[in-house]
């Protein structure tokens, strides 16, 4: 039984809405499902064992696919595949193997592909912890957005970073967890989302705001999760307090810290170097220390390597001209859209807040928008 609340609402822009109407259902999902603007929440706890996404898996090619999907993935006795489709093209394959429980592991470059007789189910990446896992399909949309996007890649979070040896036993819970991921704690802040409060009455979701408006009359970065929450935050002994006029608010990159670090327990930083084991303030340090690995090298080219891209990666722009090269707004990737896009998620000013609409420049890797030209680097947590 999985609760979802089915926004709907009127007027284009993000913080001028002329109408809304929120309605919360609870479902019980037998077939294909799809999960409309925001997947409904538990309050957060610190979960350490989730999954990430693969962008281009398949949703399932028929109703026997869909009722796997739904009823958790059963795994069931397959033969060894000689190939196996990896960032979009077919890969060689270094080695496969097939385990008792019918699941076949498949080594190619740095990543473990893991299917089973209904075909691909998670990808495993070389020191990432985020691994993208088959579950139900999605539908992520906005009000105002023109474009969705649709899948059945769930983001989780193992532990520890991947090195190279997959808990079966994790993998088949997981696989069946229906507990909000990465992409649906990040839909929990977007244009019309539901206020969200925790135990002691302490929201930690809703729509958020990007920032205080500035004496020039624009919204001012600096808006961290802690700030978001109204709380301080100790660093190992180092308190960092918060910031009353930007209660409610996220700025890009403490969106990510919002998502990664308070609802999903990675390690968080107040240092520059995160030293690839916690998530730093920054998105040019997220880039440079950051958890997990570079997908996408900054000086390569990156728009030529999107296929490499997976749900739940972190997309890292150079969209500033008053900061030189430096890498300045991080969002996560979300997935192909309906117009067949590489479409992201970020908190920006002029949307004032975390969206995956076009408000502020469109939300796209491809083409020749703003973030289109200025996106530099991936990192995969």
């Amino acid at each position: 039984m999985l609760e979802f609340v089915i926004v709907s609402i009127m007027g284009m822009n993000k913080r001028k809405i002329t109408a809304v109407t929120i309605f919360v259902t609870t479902i019980f999902i037998f077939g294909a499902s799809t999960v409309f603007a925001l997947s409904g929440a538990t309050v957060p706890s610190a979960e350490s064992v989730l999954t990430d996404n693969i962008n281009d898996q398949p949703v399932g090619d028929s109703a026997e696919a869909t009722q796997s999907n739904q009823e958790g993935a059963k795994v069931s006795s397959t033969t060894a595949v000689s190939q196996q489709a990896v960032d979009g093209q077919a890969q060689p394959t270094v080695q496969n193997k097939q385990v008792e429980s019918g699941l076949v592991m498949t080594r190619s470059g740095n990543t473990t592909v893991v299917t089973d007789g209904t075909g691909w189910l998670a990808t495993f990446t070389d020191g990432a912890r985020t691994v993208s896992m088959r579950g139900s399909q999605r539908t992520f949309s906005e009000p105002g957005a023109v474009y969705t996007v649709t899948h059945n890649v769930w983001v989780r979070l193992l532990e520890a970073p991947f090195k190279g040896v997959i808990d079966e036993a994790w993998l088949q819970s997981k696989v069946s967890d229906t507990s909000l991921d990465a992409l649906g704690i990040a839909m929990q802040y977007i244009s019309g989302a539901p206020t969200l409060t925790d135990a002691s009455n302490r929201t930690y979701a809703s729509d958020a705001d990007y920032g205080p408006i500035g004496p020039d009359g624009i919204r001012q970065e600096g808006s961290d999760f802690n700030d978001y929450l109204g709380v301080d935050y100790d660093y190992n002994g180092v308190s960092d307090s918060y910031e009353i006029d930007q209660l409610g608010a996220l700025d890009c990159s403490g969106y990510m810290r919002m998502i990664w670090g308070y609802r999903l327990g990675m390690k968080l930083t107040n240092q520059a170097d995160g030293m690839g084991v916690a998530l730093p303030r920054r998105a040019v340090q997220m880039y440079a220390s950051g958890p997990g690995v570079a997908t996408i090298a900054q000086g390569s080219d990156a728009r030529a390597n999107m296929a490499k891209l997976q749900p739940g990666d972190l997309v890292f722009s150079d969209a500033s001209t008053d900061d030189g090269t430096a890498i300045d707004h991080v969002g996560l990737y979300l997935g192909k859209d309906s117009a067949g896009n590489y479409r992201f998620i970020s908190s920006r000013k002029t949307a004032n807040g975390p969206t995956m609409s076009d408000i502020g420049g469109k939300s796209v890797l491809n083409g020749t928008g703003l973030y289109a030209k200025s996106f530099v680097a991936a990192r995969r947590l």
